[in-house]
């Protein structure tokens, strides 16, 4: 395992269209989240070799960052950096 790199990130990405319940994306996600272990599950190094930890419980926030100010070539040029910039966001598979 490599453990503080970016070797495991994968990302994709949605366009959303109409009116955002941004409350009901919330309760969405965390439902999938409870329902399939793979989201609750990390690794911790026991004696040199990963151990999977699976948690019962995980509360997970949706960042939500406003770009209605934007123009729309602005928005465009602004998701792709952001995106950009989360992708090389290093992977910690202990937290």
């Amino acid at each position: 395992m490599e453990e503080r790199s970016v070797t495991y990130n994968e990302q994709e990405g949605l366009r959303l269209t109409g009116s955002l319940q941004v409350e009901a994306l919330q309760r969405a996600t965390q439902e999938v989240v409870h329902r399939h272990e793979v989201f609750r599950t990390n690794y911790k190094s026991v004696d040199g070799s990963p151990v999977r930890v699976i948690h019962t419980k995980l509360d997970m926030k949706l960042p939500i960052i406003d770009l209605q100010h934007l123009r729309p070539e602005e928005k465009l040029s602004e998701v792709q950096r952001l995106s950009k910039q989360k992708v090389m966001q290093l992977f910690v598979c202990s937290s």
